[in-house]
């Protein structure tokens, strides 16, 4: 699909977003790349298109410039590129992380993340599981549940 409306051809109310489309940017007449930052977005327009073809409006153009990519490429290590200017190395990974923690829902999350960041900076990493009463109580729910539905099958 190379459609901007991110609509399907020959196939009418059918339509695609993210790695199953090849929308193409009107401006560069370049394809967007299969990205989460993209792909989010033409979910969201794609919501807003069939709400406007079910109530007999016209579906709107995907566009959409992107700020930059991020990556990271290893320990303490990634690449970005943010308004034209090229980061690497522990710039590009410290701003992957920035960016990361940012985008997370909620303050407790990020405090989180955040913290386990930090001592995973500090101290090398811990390849144990810690193993708490509710992960047990989860266990012991799925298992049960797994027994009343061989029980039933046999």
């Amino acid at each position: 699909m190379s459609i901007p409306l991110l609509r399907v051809p020959g196939y009418p109310g059918v339509w695609a977003v993210g790695d199953c489309a090849a929308v193409a940017d009107l401006g560069s007449k370049t394809i967007y790349p299969p990205t989460a930052q993209h792909a989010l977005r033409e979910g969201k327009l794609v919501g807003r298109n069939i709400r406007a073809r079910l109530n007999g409006q016209e579906p709107k153009r995907f566009q959409y410039n992107a700020p930059g990519q991020l990556a990271t490429i290893g320990r303490r290590t990634g690449v970005a590129r943010i308004f034209g200017f090229k980061f690497s190395g522990i710039m590009g990974w410290i701003l992957w992380r920035t960016v990361y923690l940012m985008k997370l829902p909620r303050l407790e999350k990020k405090l989180r993340v955040g913290l386990q960041w930090t001592l995973d900076v500090v101290f090398e990493r811990d390849l144990g599981q810690y193993v708490t009463l509710r992960d047990i109580a989860s266990l012991n729910r799925l298992l049960e549940a797994a027994r009343k539905t061989e029980a039933a099958g046999a």
